[in-house]
């Protein structure tokens, strides 16, 4: 999450400058970031779709050709460290399991949620022989069947989707007290410790959670309002994080979900709900004055 954030300041600071140099530093950043967790594709898409915008309308053609090399060095930094390990181990690790098994996995039902882990990735691959061609064919008809159970019953196709979203993004924890909980087998554990994981101060931590994150989708919305109204304030670097979280949004929706993959994106909002109360702060006193001058 760090490598991403400040590949998006180095991408934000070429179009800022015009420049196409801070690129060189963004795209080792986000290469490193793809490289230890595939999600961060969202972030270069939308990296790429604002520099592009941005070379096309200020014809500065040095910077597509940059993008071209984020690109590259995100597909070959992954396959390079794959074939390392390969040679050390003198064994090929193949293409594993298809990207597609984690889009039927969140599109089937779940113990803990709609789309939520069930299970269906661990054994695609081993139920295949490990055959990458025949796990593929199997997730693209499975992921058929869900479709076809989908369109013939909307309203259950509503709600899987409805509860799949909600349990990701109103989960105002994120599962970080969950995932933090420590056990006896873990060694001797305080009852405060305890009481973080599973009792009252994990309850109370997590109401607190629950405030915070109100204000902060508020405003965050409040921000994206103030930055649509105001042309001053629309720019391809303002809008990069916007377009990250509109991605990130999607491909959760569709993809294998977690309340724990969404806190990465919480960082990225904290900025534009700042900007937001700013806003809303000037805004505010001069309405008030508006109001009791009208009533004058």
């Amino acid at each position: 999450m760090a490598l991403a954030v400040w590949s998006v300041y180095f991408a934000c600071r070429a179009i800022r400058r015009g420049s196409w140099k801070p690129l060189i530093a963004s795209a080792v950043l986000i290469a490193v970031a793809i490289l230890l967790k595939k999600n961060f594709w969202i972030v270069l898409i939308a990296e790429a779709l604002m520099l592009l915008f941005f070379a096309l309308r200020e014809k500065k053609w040095a910077i597509p050709a940059c993008l071209a090399g984020m690109i590259a060095l995100s597909l070959v930094l992954p396959a390079l460290t794959q074939r390392l390990y390969e040679d050390r181990a003198d064994a090929s690790f193949g293409k594993g399991t298809p990207q597609m098994a984690w889009l039927v996995t969140g599109f089937r039902d779940s113990s803990f949620c709609a789309g939520w882990y069930n299970g269906y990735t661990n054994n695609l691959l081993r139920d295949n022989d490990f055959d990458y061609e025949r796990a593929l064919a199997q997730s693209k008809a499975d992921f058929a069947e869900r479709a076809d159970i989908f369109a013939s019953r909307p309203i259950y196709f509503a709600s899987f989707f409805y509860h799949k979203v909600v349990s990701q993004w109103n989960e105002p924890a994120f599962q970080s007290i969950w995932s933090s909980a420590a056990s006896d087998r873990s060694g001797e554990v305080s009852e405060l410790v305890k009481s973080l994981g599973t009792g009252e101060a994990g309850t109370a931590m997590n109401a607190y959670f629950n405030q915070l994150m109100q204000f902060v989708y508020v405003a965050v919305a409040v921000g994206f309002f103030a930055m649509l109204i105001q042309k001053s304030e629309r720019d391809e670097a303002r809008a990069i994080i916007p377009l990250i979280l509109i991605g990130a949004a999607m491909y959760h929706a569709l993809f294998e979900a977690k309340s724990q993959y969404a806190i990465i994106y919480v960082p990225m909002m904290l900025p534009y709900a700042a900007f937001g109360i700013r806003w809303l702060g000037e805004k505010l006193p001069k309405l008030k004055k508006a109001g009791r001058a009208a009533e004058e």
